[in-house]
Parts: C-alpha cells; structure tokens; sequence
C-alpha cells in the first residue's frame, strides 16, 4: 500500500477510499491492519465493526495501551461498562495513561456506581488537562472538557467556571448554554439559570424550552407568567418534546392563569398520546371512562387502558380488573379481573393489593 496515499485519504476524511486502500494492502502487519481499519470505522461512527476489527487485532497479537483503549471506549459508549472498566484499566497498566483514558475510566467506573473511585479518577484526568493548559491556556477543547468532567462529579461551581472560561474563549453554542443552565439551577441559582435556557430555547433546544415554560409557570427566576409559559410550551411540542402536549392539557384541564377548557385539554391529551407515554394513555383512558369534558365512552377507554396495561401502568390494570369484575364495557369475567388485579398488585397499585387481601 502507498502510505501516501492512504494519508492522503485519511486527511481528506475519505473513508471508503482508506479502507480500500488497506484492503488491498498484503504487507502491513495483520495486527496493524485490523488496528487501522477499527480506528476508520470508528471515523465512520460503526462502532460494531470498529469493535469487532479491534478485537481481530488483539487476536492477531496487539495487545498495548493504545488497542485496550479503543476497546473500552466503544464498550462505554455501548453501556457495557464493566467490561470497559476492564480493558480501560489495562489500557492505563499497559503506558496509556492519560488524560482522555483517565476521562473514559472515570465514566465507566461512575456508570457501575463506584463513585469514590470514579471521582478520584476524573480528579485525575482534570489534573492532567490543567497541566497541560499551563502550555496551552486558551486551549477551548481542554478548558470544555474539565467543565464537562466537573459536572459529572456534581462540582457545579468549579464547572461554571470553566464554562465561564469556555465563554470567554469564543465558545457561544447550545451545550455551554444548558450546561450552565443545569449548574445553575444546581446551585439554586435561578435567574442565572433562566437567561440560560431563555437563550437556549430561542436557540431553537426543545428542552431549553420545555424547562423555560416550566419557569414561567411556577415563577422560577422569574415573575410567573402562564401566557408565556403556554407559549413556550407550544413551541417545546413543535420541537417534539414528548412530555409538552401532557402539561398543555394539564394547564388547559385546571385553567392554570388562562381560562379552563375541557375540550382542549382533551385534544392536548390526545396529542400527548404520540409519546406512547403508558401514564398519558391512562389518564385519556381515564377521561373517557369518566367523561371528563367529553362523552363518556367505555369502548374506547378500554382501547387506552389496554394499550397503558400492555406498558405495565398500574393504574390502567385496576380499571381493566374493575370493569371485567363488574361488566363495565365487557361481559362480566371474574377470572380476567383477577388476572388484571394481580398484575396491578404486581406494579405497586395499593387498591388492587386491597382488594386481593379479600378474595
């Protein structure tokens, strides 16, 4: 293989041409060959078959710090963080210990609850980055990174300010915005935290502005304002936050600073329906079988109530086990209503647990 080439492709950020290249390669060494087209896939974000390349070099006789760290960081980014515990630890046994494999070990060791040892990890990696700023001070790629790392051990004023120096660096984007949002509101720092998410949401962030309607409605740092609050909500919802169209219809059903409307609330609740959220499909399940400002109509309450039982909502199973126990909407059918009681016992339902207690 022409390495000139393949450098070539590589700066160019041409993948397929890079793996072609070592394709057809039948010098390079095997282990370096699986090593070079794992670090490609890994470019192409295919993290299972980066995966699987890097282990066929590990089989074929790699085994430094450089391979177990590839290893462990795909493990982490795919939850498998024990195993990626495992090999980070080794990658840092075998000369790799650095900045960015102290970082990864730190997460993964967080992930799997050992926290005391995660933090003395982070601490680590965040000496590390702050020794090398000493050479590189306006280094915005290290200086976002210990912000980052600060706010996974819940050091929030230490994360803001790095996420100050961030700023001052030049860095104005949507994670510095919720970042300092999040330590804000951490630190109780409220009308810090509201300029936040008000920049975030304007920004176009569907939870900045799900969280900036949630501000307004309880007077968060900041006077309480329903019409605000359902506006920003309105545009959480066409940003497709799932849990938007839920707290429309709960402001619309309780008549929250604006006039109470039964019939909006239920279209809200409705809509709310697109998340598959089991606890909105029993509330809706709920306002049919009650006729909570439309039609009463078992028929299709029974329709949301299995769609929420199926989800293991609590709640929806009791309803079922009620109307099969006394033939609301079915043909009266003990065996199926003991059947749903005991799933609703099951998932915590106290009623159903009570009513078990007796049979």
């Amino acid at each position: 293989m022409e390495w000139e080439h393949y450098r070539e492709a590589v700066q160019e950020e041409d993948w397929q041409e890079a793996l072609r290249l070592l394709k057809q390669d039948d010098d390079l060494p095997r282990d370096e060959l699986y090593y070079q087209m794992g670090w490609i896939y890994v470019q192409c974000g295919d993290l299972q078959k980066a995966l699987h390349q890097f282990y066929q070099a590990v089989s074929a006789g790699r085994d430094d710090g450089e391979i177990n760290y590839q290893i462990g960081s795909i493990l982490n980014m795919q939850s498998q963080c024990r195993n990626a515990v495992m090999f980070l630890e080794e990658a840092i046994h075998k000369g790799k210990d650095d900045e960015v494999t102290n970082s990864e070990l730190g997460l993964a060791l967080k992930r799997i609850g050992k926290t005391q040892q995660a933090n003395r990890t982070l601490k680590k990696a965040i000496q590390m980055y702050r020794s090398h700023m000493q050479n590189h001070h306006t280094d915005l790629d290290m200086i976002s990174r210990i912000a980052y790392l600060y706010g996974e051990m819940g050091e929030w004023r230490s994360q803001l300010e790095y996420l100050q120096m961030a700023k001052d660096a030049g860095r104005d984007d949507l994670w510095l915005k919720l970042s300092s949002a999040e330590a804000c509101m951490k630190l109780k720092e409220y009308h810090a935290a509201f300029d936040e998410y008000r920049d975030a949401a304007r920004a176009g962030d569907m939870n900045a502005q799900f969280q900036l309607a949630q501000m307004y409605r309880k007077g968060i740092g900041t006077d309480k304002n329903s019409g605000k609050a359902l506006i920003w909500l309105e545009r959480a919802y066409a940003s497709n936050h799932p849990k938007a169209a839920e707290e429309l219809s709960m402001m619309y059903f309780y008549g929250e600073g604006i006039p109470a409307d039964k019939q909006m609330a239920f279209t809200w609740l409705e809509r709310s329906r697109e998340s598959s959220d089991p606890n909105m499909l029993c509330e809706i399940g709920k306002q049919f079988y009650q006729g909570l400002g439309i039609d009463r109509n078992l028929a299709t309450a029974i329709l949301y109530f299995e769609q929420a039982a199926a989800l293991d909502q609590p709640e929806a199973q009791y309803y079922l086990a009620r109307m099969y126990d006394e033939g609301e909407g079915f043909v009266q059918d003990r065996e199926r209503a003991l059947y749903w009681y005991r799933r609703a016992a099951e998932n915590g339902n106290r009623i159903a647990v009570q009513i078990l207690s007796t049979r």
